[in-house]
């Protein structure tokens, strides 16, 4: 599957998808620790960002307190 915006997704890709539909709201540092165990955080954070940018995942954040 290759969208317009170059984005190939992977089998890890579907899974974080699955998993966000599944639990609605999900936090970048859970997807890390779930998705990507091995690598540090910022290279678990710039593919979540493409798949932001691909518009496969909506981000948004609150203020807690």
């Amino acid at each position: 599957m290759r969208p317009k915006l170059g984005v190939e997704l992977t089998k890890r890709d579907l899974e974080i998808l699955q998993f966000t539909f599944e639990q609605r709201a999900v936090s970048c540092k859970q997807l890390a620790r779930r998705f990507f165990p091995n690598v540090c955080f910022q290279t678990a954070f710039a593919r979540l960002e493409k798949l932001t940018k691909a518009k496969f995942l909506v981000k948004s954040y609150s203020l807690w307190r």
